[in-house]
């Protein structure tokens, strides 16, 4: 019957086949074999049949650039794409990745992809990656899907995936924190790896071993892993300088993906657990007024006398306790929008939005003003403070729910780490103006330096930082009975807001010559110059309501650029009372622009005492 049907009709049928199943219906009807891969129309079919589950990847010039330059896209010519074996490529590591049967992954692996090809499955992965739709969020839009993002949490959502895959089966959580003493620092497969772990984000591994949570926060604090060879962040070491080799390289400024993997395993399953336990104390408290409620009904039933008609009045409810947050739109004390992040066509209300962190003052005061109980460790009596915070412990639970319900990038990995896809003002929303500008400013009319801001700089951003209690972290480093591992203890955390502006593009600013530069910035990119900023830094819920006494309002100032090998790197540096006291390197996972935020290590300024606190630090754009 199929084989008298219309060419038209059969196509229509074939586009609303899977590939598996068309390949089954060649082999066994020669009709539809001439149909599916006849010279005449085996390209457009296919074509069609690859829109079906990918992105197009022609329709936008920097994705279409990418695709078309990538080695694993098939092409018949320099012009035209081989779109059969382009699809199959792709149809066959999804065959391989999406069975449950563990040993059957490792067979297929070794089959389709032996050791010396195993690095083009991350390749492949990645180009996929590289070339989905990216858009901002919008009113009608929040959310925006791509096929390329479902594809892949269709393929890494499988847990044998996951281990074989994501985790390399265990080879980038190795049991030296010390990333310089690691025999695979430089495997392209373990970066590889860490890279796709770090943009995917949690795994069932992460949540259910604790052991990874350990591994990761070994890592993350251990002080060694913080060099003038690495710049004090996560970056592949350089060689240290041999005075007696003359002409030695230049020092590169590269991502090392697995400090950069541990990081954000800290700080996501930081995000995570408080989220779950806050969700585990909400069902607990709504099952409890539950069965109040159907206490008070059946001692109602059994009354002789008539229950009171609470109805009479419909304007009269009945109390219950206050179980439930109100709504979550981003807490005003948190986020002083000026925009709001869901609605960018939002404008300022002149009335005060209701803050349901009202009773924020009635909090601890908070002994680690900057998040980090270092300096406060100093002064005597601040063990005292620190005590009676943690005996205070119960009253954050407000705060908690709040930090919990706060939609953050880095616990939905894969759709956020896209370049591109953060708020931005829709005056800016497009690509930057080429620097320097061809018609330079005057006193009257000074230049928009939002214009030529490529990396979306100027915002509001929600940072959270997390640290251990500094005579753990002193323990852990520098004790000769360390403690064996840290997956049992818990660090601490401080929320905060940042609120930045563009100062300079391509140099420092001129009016502020002590503005910290980077070391090994990278300036010979003519379209992503180094973009100088600086702003404030507000603490939000979980940290300070108001600033102590005679205490200025921190400073932020520092530096977007790019890295040797391509990525978005932040430097900053934080104020404490008016003096430079914390400095951060991140770097933003996704690429230019990208909702997923930035993630990296804070270190003290006074890089010279190796006795210095570390730990990770996390931002996202949430305002412009």
């Amino acid at each position: 019957m199929l084989d008298s049907s219309p060419p038209e009709i059969l196509d229509r049928i074939f586009l609303h086949s899977d590939p598996i199943e068309l390949a089954s219906l060649a082999r066994v009807a020669r009709f539809a074999h001439e149909r599916i891969y006849g010279q005449n129309n085996q390209q457009h079919l296919w074509q069609k049949l690859f829109l079906n589950h990918f992105d197009d990847p022609l329709s936008n010039p920097r994705i279409r650039s990418i695709f078309l330059q990538h080695p694993l896209t098939i092409k018949q010519n320099e012009q035209h794409v081989d779109w059969l074996k382009t699809l199959t490529t792709r149809i066959t590591l999804r065959q391989i990745l999406t069975t449950a049967d563990d040993a059957l992954i490792r067979d297929r692996l070794i089959k389709h992809y032996p050791d010396h090809r195993f690095h083009q499955l991350y390749d492949l992965l990645f180009l996929i990656l590289d070339t989905a739709h990216s858009s901002s969020p919008s009113p009608l839009n929040p959310n925006p899907t791509s096929l390329n993002i479902s594809f892949l949490e269709n393929l890494l959502s499988n847990p044998p995936t996951q281990f074989r895959i994501i985790h390399f089966a265990g080879l980038n959580h190795q049991h030296n924190p010390i990333y310089a003493h690691r025999a695979s620092l430089y495997d392209p497969l373990v970066a590889a790896a860490a890279k796709l772990h770090t943009i995917y984000g949690l795994t069932s591994l992460d949540i259910d071993r604790p052991r990874t949570r350990g591994i990761a926060r070994e890592s993350s604090y251990s002080i060694r892993n913080y060099k003038p060879n690495n710049f004090y962040g996560p970056f592949i070491p350089n060689p240290d300088p041999d005075p007696d080799v003359p002409d030695q390289p230049e020092p590169t400024c590269r991502v090392s993906w697995p400090h950069l993997e541990a990081l954000s395993l800290v700080v996501g399953l930081h995000l995570y657990m408080l989220r779950r336990e806050t969700q585990d104390i909400l069902a607990a408290a709504k099952d409890e007024q539950e069965a109040a409620d159907n206490d008070q009904i059946e001692a109602a039933a059994n009354d002789e006398q008539e229950p009171p008609n609470i109805l009479v009045n419909p304007d009269i409810q009945p109390q219950r306790h206050n179980i439930h947050p109100a709504p979550f739109a981003m807490p005003n004390l948190i986020l002083r929008h000026r925009r709001a992040q869901l609605d960018p066509n939002q404008t300022n209300n002149d009335q005060e939005p209701p803050n349901i962190m009202a009773n924020v003052d009635e909090l601890p005061m908070d002994p680690a003003p900057l998040g980090i109980p270092y300096p406060i460790l100093q002064h005597q009596g601040a063990e005292d403070e620190l005590d009676h915070e943690l005996e205070n412990e119960p009253a954050r639970r407000g705060p908690d729910r709040i930090l919990a319900q706060i939609p953050w990038p880095i616990l939905n990995s894969l759709r956020s780490a896209r370049p591109f896809s953060q708020l931005m003002h829709p005056a800016y929303d497009h690509p930057p103006l080429p620097w320097p500008p061809t018609i330079p400013g005057s006193p009257t009319r000074p230049v928009d330096l939002n214009q030529y801001d490529w990396a979306g700089v100027g915002g509001q951003w929600l940072r959270v930082v997390t640290f251990l209690d500094y005579r753990l972290l002193y323990e852990f480093n520098f004790d000769q009975n360390p403690p064996g591992n840290l997956e049992q203890r818990d660090e601490a955390r401080r929320v905060m807001t940042l609120d930045l502006k563009v100062v300079s593009i391509g140099d420092p600013p001129e009016d502020d010559h002590t503005h910290p530069v980077p070391l090994c910035l990278r300036t010979d990119l003519i379209d992503r110059p180094p973009i100088f900023f600086r702003g404030t830094l507000e603490f939000n819920v979980g940290a300070k309501s108001r600033l102590l006494v005679g205490r200025g309002v921190p400073l932020v100032r520092g530096c977007v650029s790019m890295t040797l090998d391509g990525e978005v790197r932040w430097s900053l540096v934080s104020t404490f009372n008016g003096v430079d006291r914390w400095s951060s390197e991140g770097i933003q996972v996704g690429g230019v622009r990208s909702k997923w935020g930035v993630i990296g290590a804070w270190t003290d300024i006074n890089r010279g005492d190796a006795q210095a606190p570390v730990g990770p630090f996390y931002f996202f754009k949430t305002a412009y």
